[in-house]
């Protein structure tokens, strides 16, 4: 945490999303660091990382990752990070926020090379955030690709289709036509018992 330029790039995601600032101080006696989050609307209010929500601790990881692969060309290091599940524990807001941050970390690097990103996740949020960020414009649609994996439930053997976005957002590829159906089917099931509950008032 001595580079403050990565210190200023990730407090600016908690700032932006949590008006909170993220602050990182030395404490030499105990030969630690104290990371901790001064709340920006209550002043003096500081709350260590690891009291607050999980989400807000696990997304730091990340967030310092993105912030380093940024500068990779500057620095050196790995020009390419792989994350699994990067919004496992985070609030739908913040996932749309880190996808955001990702995107703009590819779109905007410290120097000539142009870092890679691989998530895993199973997040629809992740992708419409990508998506929308192509329709934007903010995402080149070549700088986007996605792998559905799939599992045959006979034989067991995973395969690996490769999907592209078109200019518009939309996915090109044999992408399952059923992929995020049951969150249309529970919002109809809701719908369709809202109706009926209406009809009988």
């Amino acid at each position: 945490w001595e580079d403050s330029a990565v210190l200023q790039e990730v407090s600016s995601f908690y700032e932006a999303h949590m008006n909170l600032e993220l602050r990182v101080d030395k404490e030499p006696r105990k030969k630690a660091v104290r990371t901790y989050v001064r709340n920006r609307s209550r002043t003096g209010l500081d709350i260590d990382l690891i009291d607050t929500g999980e989400g807000l601790s696990e997304c730091l990881s990340v967030l310092t990752a993105m912030a380093m692969v940024r500068r990779h060309g500057e620095r050196g290091g790995p020009s390419i990070l792989a994350v699994e599940e990067p919004g496992s524990h985070l609030h739908p807001d913040l996932q749309e926020g880190l996808i955001e941050r990702a995107c703009e970390v590819v779109t905007k690097p410290e120097g000539n090379v142009k870092p890679r990103i691989v998530l895993e996740t199973h997040s629809e949020i992740a992708l419409l955030a990508v998506q929308r960020a192509i329709v934007n414009g903010t995402l080149a649609p070549e700088d986007a690709i996605f792998y559905w994996v799939d599992q045959n439930p006979t034989t067991g053997r995973s395969s690996v289709e490769k999907i592209v976005c078109d200019r518009s957002g939309r996915l090109q590829g044999n992408w399952p036509p059923d992929a995020f159906q049951k969150d249309l089917e529970i919002a109809a099931d809701v719908q369709d018992a809202r109706d009926a509950l209406e009809g009988r008032q």
